[in-house]
């Protein structure tokens, strides 16, 4: 046994034979018991009950808050139709990918559309995150925006539809933010779900939004 290899672990890092490591003294499993509850007590992650309150407001992601914007979504559109709805993507830059996370919802004689979008910013982070927490988890925070026609799913998926970028905040702080006087009945958000079984639906855009020569 010549062969050498490096043994790693989040507290060490050694270089030894595997003859070597032959003939190392076992360990007993008390011992080893031992240890891991040791480890166990210095990495203890609190209960929910027992953790801070989400941060982001009125739009943190709680379930009453994913519920009352799915609702003012639902009454803004029963009231001024697609004109008031955009679809709406993140992407994780600079992959090219850019996935579908919801509808958007705003009362479009009051406010604007990159106005809803910066209200709701904090709510569409966290649901990106969730919703495709592979490829869109680790960027939480610094994820980009795109919106689209209302249910332009179709016209997207074919190449004919370019998407918008949204520019971010200002302020990322919700006592600070711009926008916080914007009514949460002026401004609602559908969530997309995605089964266990889904792939969810995604499209490849330029980072400006712009269509792709090949898709």
């Amino acid at each position: 046994f010549g062969t050498s290899f490096v043994i790693k672990s989040n507290k060490c890092q050694g270089l030894m034979t595997a003859s070597s490591w032959l003939n190392q003294k076992p360990t007993s499993a008390k011992e080893t018991t031992t240890a891991i509850n040791l480890d166990l007590k210095q990495e203890v992650i609190p209960p929910p009950n027992k953790r801070g309150p989400p941060q982001g407001g009125d739009m943190a992601y709680t379930q009453e808050n994913i519920h009352r914007q799915m609702n003012t979504y639902e009454s803004i559109r029963d009231v001024g139709g697609l004109e008031c709805v955009r679809d709406v993507y993140a992407r994780n830059a600079p992959q090219q990918e850019c996935f579908f996370i919801g509808k958007l919802a705003f009362t479009s004689g009051t406010v604007t559309e990159e106005a809803a979008i910066h209200r709701q910013w904090n709510l569409l982070q966290e649901h990106a995150s969730r919703l495709r927490p592979v490829e869109l988890g680790r960027a939480f925070g610094r994820l980009e925006i795109y919106t689209a026609p209302g249910d332009s799913e179709l016209a997207v998926s074919q190449n004919e539809v370019p998407l918008t970028r949204m520019t971010r905040p200002l302020v990322d702080d919700e006592a600070d933010h711009p926008n916080r006087d914007i009514s949460l009945m002026e401004i609602g958000f559908l969530s997309e779900v995605v089964t266990d079984r889904g792939v969810g639906f995604r499209v490849r855009r330029a980072p400006n939004g712009d269509l792709m020569s090949e898709p």
